[in-house]
């Protein structure tokens, strides 16, 4: 009988092991405007302090483990009402197969995220980035308000990019798009028609017509 209740303990385990390593966290690739246009709220901060709440004794894999990060406002682009030069608090799950992710002490960060409650929340899905990887047009499309901008666009309801937008088609199959048209290109309100601006220097980008008898076409700027 020991045998065989080591055995099924045995079973159990790698089982749940298997689960919790095979069930990990994945993101399909996303637009930065895409990530604007769906964040709750949108800034840019600095790191203060990390503080890891710890699930109970029993949470070997960290399932409810909380990261909490202290971060001043720098900068409120969208959905934050506290002040700038205050604190705020953002929180990450534990695990990474949860999506959790974890920040640097020091460092600034263009955050933008989701809120669950009255908590603000990151993950490794979410646009999280130190100012330092963002291209001189990401910059600019996130820390302005005008005709050029991510808020403005995203207002005037150029949210649709994805592989069925027409304007702003974004193809998960295309590598090479994806990080050119996320360094470089906005989807752009014109005439009432949402498409791409600065988008010359990127690999042409399919899109699917309203008729699907139709032959596919090829946007340009």
């Amino acid at each position: 009988m020991n045998r065989l209740m080591l055995l099924v303990n045995t079973v159990l385990l790698v089982t749940t092991w298997t689960a919790n390593d095979a069930h990990g966290c994945s993101c399909f690739p996303q637009h930065p405007q895409s990530h604007f246009c769906s964040a709750d709220f949108v800034f840019y901060g600095k790191v203060l302090k990390e503080q890891v709440k710890k699930g109970p004794p029993g949470d070997v894999y960290d399932n409810e483990t909380v990261r909490k990060y202290t971060m001043q406002v720098l900068h409120k682009i969208k959905g934050l009402y506290t002040s700038v030069d205050r604190d705020v608090v953002v929180q990450s799950p534990g695990n990474s197969a949860l999506c959790g992710m974890t920040l640097q002490v020091g460092q600034q960060y263009v955050i933008m995220g989701h809120r669950d409650g009255r908590k603000k929340m990151i993950r490794s899905c979410d646009f999280v980035k130190r100012t330092s990887s963002l291209s001189f047009e990401q910059m600019f499309y996130i820390f302005t308000t005008g005709p050029y901008s991510y808020l403005k666009n995203c207002k005037n309801g150029c949210n649709d990019i994805s592989d069925s937008s027409r304007g702003c088609h974004f193809s998960h199959d295309n590598y090479f798009a994806i990080d050119c048209l996320s360094l470089s290109a906005l989807c752009r309100k014109e005439k009432n028609v949402c498409k791409w601006y600065n988008d010359e220097h990127c690999p042409s980008i399919t899109f699917l017509p309203n008729n699907p008898t139709t032959t596919t076409a090829t946007s340009h700027t």
